[in-house]
């Protein structure tokens, strides 16, 4: 059974994808990039998790129903230490900042395995702002589960190049 994914996943995907391709492209390996927490304390660090928070969807004018989409996409860093977060924060805002090309995702489901089918470029993703924070707990990080020690959050304001009607 073929199915295309609607906007909010085809964004988790363009993200996850564009950060595994930029990571490996700049030398980074053994990072795992994925759009939930799903098993995170069962993984090896690093890992990033990326997924698509609030959404505004603001009307083109008045009388039309053409929206602009403007998501805020939140990347979530569990580093190995403070220096892999600075480091791993620091690259991810500097390869992502001028934005990435937007895809649209088919996918084929047998059985109980779905696989991406094609991935077709359709639009951009612009990075209106990002705000990068480090996610302190204000706790003796060694009384912290590993994956829990040296968080870092970075969030991306965006706006869809494509308008939806």
């Amino acid at each position: 059974m073929c199915a295309q994914y609607r906007k909010t996943r085809s964004i988790d995907a363009t993200c996850v994808d564009t950060i595994t391709t930029k990571l490996s492209d700049g030398g980074w390996t053994e990072i795992t990039v994925q759009k939930h927490y799903k098993n995170i304390k069962n993984l090896t660090l690093p890992i990033i998790v990326v997924r698509v928070a609030d959404t505004t969807h603001e009307r083109i004018q008045i009388g039309d129903s053409t929206m602009i989409r403007r998501p805020i996409i939140i990347i979530d860093i569990f580093a190995t230490s403070d220096g892999n977060r600075e480091d791993l924060k620091d690259f991810l805002i500097d390869e992502l900042k001028d934005g990435m090309i937007m895809y649209d995702y088919t996918t084929t489901t047998s059985g109980r395995n779905t696989t991406v089918n094609t991935k077709i470029a359709n639009g951009r993703i612009t990075i209106l702002n990002i705000e990068d924070t480090p996610l302190d707990m204000d706790t003796d990080k060694e009384n912290l589960s590993p994956v829990d020690r040296f968080k870092h959050r970075i969030t991306l304001s965006c706006l869809l190049s494509k308008l939806e009607a």
